[in-house]
């Protein structure tokens, strides 16, 4: 199950930020970008999910599992986005 967004980032090693419980992707990204003031291009970032053991999802990975595991009912979304699930 799906439980929060997170954005990977990989730069000179990589890093996942996990969102707070029903935080979107753009809060989280202000959010890193303020508290560890930390700036990233656009290329060095993948926005995606963690399901309950901790792994990372990207957004096409995310849609499939969230499918998979009964947490969306809409195989048509192969993209996972925050209100997809809160």
């Amino acid at each position: 199950m799906i439980t929060r967004c997170a954005i990977r980032i990989i730069e000179k090693k990589e890093r996942i930020y996990k969102g707070r419980k029903n935080e979107r992707h753009s809060d989280l990204l202000k959010r890193v970008m303020i508290t560890k003031s930390f700036i990233f291009s656009l290329d060095s970032y993948l926005l995606g999910f963690i399901d309950e053991n901790g792994i990372f999802y990207n957004r096409q990975e995310a849609a499939k599992h969230a499918f998979n595991c009964g947490q969306i009912n809409d195989s048509d979304i192969t993209v996972l986005i925050s209100e997809d699930l809160w």
